[in-house]
């Protein structure tokens, strides 16, 4: 039971951070067009089409985070679960932009964001493992056989 959880979770992980990856590098190429789409005023360009591409730089590690977060919340550690979100969102966004923006300015606040996911990403990756291990080491492993599968006629 527990190998299929572990497995089921290294499984979506991976697979949600090559998909998002790719529409990362989609976007990462078409981002003018797609800021198009709402608006082409040359002022605005200058300004989104720098930001989106900050921006958007992490996307392929958001997936996975939520992954992990919600792996908490299914192993009943909600606190757990709601301090990892906590983390990169105010300890790590918060403070970045606070310091980015004094640093480089514009940039600065744009790039705060994939500095807090890729922080967020961290903690929550190594708290996961962390737990992975924890359970293996406790024994809790083998404590639940296998169930057979029931028949039903």
């Amino acid at each position: 039971m527990w190998d299929r959880l572990w497995g089921a979770v290294k499984l979506t992980a991976s697979r949600l951070a090559v998909i998002l990856f790719l529409a990362c590098a989609l976007l990462e190429i078409f981002t003018p067009q797609v800021i198009r789409l709402f608006n082409s005023d040359p002022q605005l360009l200058a300004i989104a089409i720098p930001c989106m591409r900050i921006i958007i730089s992490t996307l392929a590690l958001i997936g996975p985070t939520i992954i992990f977060i919600t792996t908490f919340q299914g192993l009943s550690k909600g606190k757990e679960a709601m301090a990892l979100s906590l983390t990169r969102q105010c300890i790590f966004f918060i403070p970045g932009l606070f310091l980015f923006s004094h640093l480089w300015g514009l940039n600065g606040v744009w790039i705060a964001l994939p500095v807090s996911d890729t922080l967020g990403t961290s903690v929550a990756a190594f708290w996961l493992l962390r737990e992975y291990h924890r359970q293996k080491k406790s024994g809790l492993w083998a404590e639940t056989a296998p169930s057979k599968p029931s028949r039903i006629y």
